[in-house]
């Protein structure tokens, strides 16, 4: 698989969404969103669970690229990229990258790409809204990045992102030859 991770420390969510390569079908690992009842000022994304679910993941699956968007875990990344490898900064404020890997995403969707029916991933994909940017692409289309309706909006879209970042990883790892079949050794020589 290929995962992205997208996240606050405080007053938002935190997702982890995982990709098989295979078929790219998305599906979410874990989304921590501040609960109805909790004052913005009591609540903190638990970091430890976060920590713990990352280790989850190398332990649980075949990992060959994850893309983390670090703002506010910088050195969380860096841990998890020492301890199991494939773990890379992905910064989401870079609009170029981004707006590139949104157009892919967009694009994958209408192709085929399928994700899990979590309510935390539906929601999070229809709270996102098109932010017009004025990068163009190599045809001279102008490229798309994604935003929340409003900065302080309750509607969060931190598991659409880290879809994005994982399609984005399992297309790198693709794309480097992650798919290709070894070929075994013949018995004749």
């Amino acid at each position: 698989i290929a995962f992205g991770f997208d996240g606050a420390r405080y007053h938002d969510a935190t997702a982890l969404v995982g990709v098989r390569l295979e078929d790219r079908h998305s599906f979410e690992i874990k989304v921590w969103e501040k609960p109805a009842e909790v004052d913005d000022d009591d609540w903190e994304v638990p970091a430890d669970e976060v920590a713990d679910t990352v280790e989850m993941i190398f332990d649980t699956y075949k990992v060959l690229m994850g893309y983390c968007d670090p703002p506010m875990w910088e050195d969380d990344v860096d841990r998890w990229a020492g301890k199991f490898g494939p773990v890379k900064k992905w910064y989401t404020a870079n609009k170029k990258p981004m707006a590139h890997s949104v157009r892919a995403f967009d694009q994958g969707l209408r192709s085929g790409f399928t994700f899990c029916g979590s309510d935390a991933l539906r929601r999070h994909l229809q709270n996102c809204r098109r932010r017009e940017t004025t990068i163009r692409d190599d045809e001279g289309h102008f490229l798309w990045t994604v935003g929340k309706e409003a900065p302080k909006s309750p509607l969060k879209i931190d598991a659409a992102v880290a879809n994005i970042l994982a399609q984005q990883a399992a297309g790198d790892a693709i794309a480097a030859g992650a798919l290709r079949r070894k070929s075994k050794p013949s018995v004749f020589i």
